[in-house]
């Protein structure tokens, strides 16, 4: 089933396989899927490629703390899908599949500066 508005694609009954399911989404659509637990999200998306983003919404500190701290991610959004990418001093990007590296204020500077570390021992 599709729930559509001009803006928004929710997407429901998707197979695991579709392209939506297994390629990275860049637009307005979103793939809901149904799970009991917690543990099965997490099985889930542990199963795929790393997400640019993850996204939580729940008031469970539990819940949100288990996602943290077993879900790899390039960001975890928690109660919120837009506020991660304007806010200029939170670093955003990939990890893995999803891309490799962090941009947005000092992240971007760093990320195309090239800092060459140097050690040097005097001998003697």
């Amino acid at each position: 089933a599709v729930v559509s508005t001009q803006s928004t694609g929710i997407l429901t009954d998707v197979p695991v396989d579709a392209p939506v399911m297994t390629d990275e989404i860049f637009g307005p659509v979103l793939p809901v899927m149904e799970f009991e637990d917690i543990k099965e999200v997490i099985k889930f998306i542990r199963k795929r490629e790393k997400p640019l983003v993850c996204y939580v919404f729940s008031n469970n500190a539990k819940l949100i703390n288990e996602v943290k701290t077993k879900v790899s991610s390039g960001t975890l959004d928690v109660n919120d899908c837009l506020m991660h990418m304007v806010v200029p001093t939170l670093p955003f990007g990939g990890t893995g599949h999803s891309g490799i590296g962090k941009y947005h204020g000092k992240a971007t500077f760093e990320q195309f500066s090239h800092l060459k570390s140097v050690l040097h021992k005097p001998i003697g």
